[in-house]
Parts: structure tokens; sequence; C-alpha cells
């Protein structure tokens, strides 16, 4: 399972009709076999518009997966959430999508810092904390 938000599940609820026999993305064959589209029509149609949008042919359908690792496991931090909607079995998959880069360690280490400027400042006794609070 994959979360999508409010705004993705409104549009994929105005596709889903019965005339589509209840796919999203209903083959546009007569004679569909699966009733829904294959995965090498999808891949033909990135490959289409990506060619019309004159983007590098190293960016591939499988790179917005990627993308959707990279990002959630960075905004939340959810190892298990992450590798769950993945489907992966082993954590050491999902790590893979883990770049913690010198600006996420920098940022750390700047709020750092202004927690334990403010906790100084709040000292009662008038000295100045270095480290923050014990």
């Amino acid at each position: 399972m994959v979360p999508i938000s409010e705004r993705v599940l409104s549009i994929l609820g105005q596709r889903r009709t019965d005339a589509n026999q209840g796919w999203v993305f209903p083959s546009p064959k007569k004679d569909s076999r699966t009733g829904h589209f294959s995965l090498s029509t999808v891949e033909h149609q990135f490959v289409y518009a990506r060619h019309e949008a004159g983007l590098p042919e190293a960016l591939v359908l499988y790179c917005a997966r990627h993308t959707y690792a990279t990002d959630a496991l960075a905004r939340t931090g959810n190892v298990a959430a992450v590798m769950d909607t993945m489907g992966h079995a082993n954590v050491q998959t999902t790590m893979i999508y883990q770049h913690q880069g010198l600006k996420q360690i920098r940022e750390a280490i700047n709020l750092r810092n202004m927690e334990n400027r403010t906790s100084a400042m709040k000292t009662l006794d008038g000295t100045e904390e270095i480290f923050g609070p014990h």
C-alpha cells in the first residue's frame, strides 16, 4: 500500500467509473486480456512524454519510486513506514534511500546550538551553560 494525497485520491476517484470496470487506468483496447494498462504501455508513454519534454534519457520511470522513498525517508525519518510502503523485506534495502547529507547534519547542529543559547539565557544563577541542560 502506498499512501496518497487527498488531491490524488480525488482525481483517482473521478477516473474510477463503472464504464472502466473499476480500473483507474483501463486499457483502451476492447479485447484487453487484463482490462488495464500494461507496464510496457506505461513505460512507452513515459518515454514519449520524456522525449517531448526534452528531459534526459537517464530519467527513467523507476526514478519516481526512488524519489518517493528518498523524500519520504528524509521527511519522516520513519524507516519502518517507508520499508512497508516500498514492499521491502529487508531494512538494508530501504536504507539505500537514506541520504543523510551535510546540510541535514549542519541543520541539526545549528538547531542544537540555538537550543543551547536559549537554555543558557534562562539560567537563574547568571552562569552561562555552554553545553545545554544536563
